[in-house]
């Protein structure tokens, strides 16, 4: 599987959820990295048994959490699950809220952008995905 074949799966695994897909896709495309690795819906194994993260880039050890309107009914286990994640992980979160108006979602993604690439340049044992 080539590079391509890969990210056309990994964001066609939303394309029936439409804010997260909308997210993801921006995210992808603004971020216009291929040494940067996507992966979609990733399970993370925790204490209660195992989560599913939006959108995860195994190298900055760093996910995406997309709230949906759901999410404001399940806010406090929205706070146990990151914190089960980030302690089964290490890794960090991070949140969009897809509930505000598309500008205000896509200063978010902006911001994600921001941090993913500063993350990136910071580390110094970054690895450049090799799809082999």
């Amino acid at each position: 599987m080539d590079k391509l074949c890969y990210i056309t799966k990994q964001l066609s695994r939303t394309e029936k959820k439409r804010y997260e897909h909308y997210v993801i896709t921006r995210i992808w495309h603004l971020l216009n990295d291929l040494e940067i690795k996507p992966i979609t819906q990733q399970y993370i194994k925790i204490p209660s048994g195992r989560a599913l993260t939006d959108l995860y880039f195994p190298q900055l050890k760093l996910h995406i959490e997309i709230d949906e309107k759901h999410h404001k009914h399940q806010i406090e286990n929205d706070n146990i699950r990151e914190k089960d994640i980030i302690n089964a992980t290490t890794h960090k979160i991070l949140r969009i809220d897809v509930t505000k108006d598309i500008e205000t979602i896509n200063k978010q993604i902006d911001d994600i952008i921001t941090i993913i690439k500063k993350e990136k340049n910071n580390n110094r044992d970054f690895v450049p995905w090799d799809i082999d």
